[in-house]
């Protein structure tokens, strides 16, 4: 993996910021599809950053951004607000 794009970031501390970010810009998305979405599949979106992270960054990035998907979207997409 060394010369893989990517890379930087793959290993270490800078995976889990980018989870972090990724989860953020997910999160934001599914807010923003709100009025489209209404309260039909509140976490559907949201699996991209697990996935996204998981994928890159390893086992500990994927399972932060699962966490943060899951507390935030509980919090914001599931009634009652």
């Amino acid at each position: 993996r060394d010369g893989a794009p990517g890379a930087a970031w793959s290993r270490g501390p800078g995976a889990y910021v980018v989870a972090v970010l990724v989860a953020a810009a997910v999160i934001l998305m599914r807010w923003s599809l709100g009025p489209v979405l209404g309260n039909q599949a509140p976490y559907l979106v949201l699996l991209l950053a697990p996935v996204l992270s998981a994928a890159r960054g390893g086992f500990g990035p994927g399972l932060l951004a699962t966490a943060l998907c899951a507390v935030i979207g509980e919090l914001l997409f599931i009634a009652p607000y």
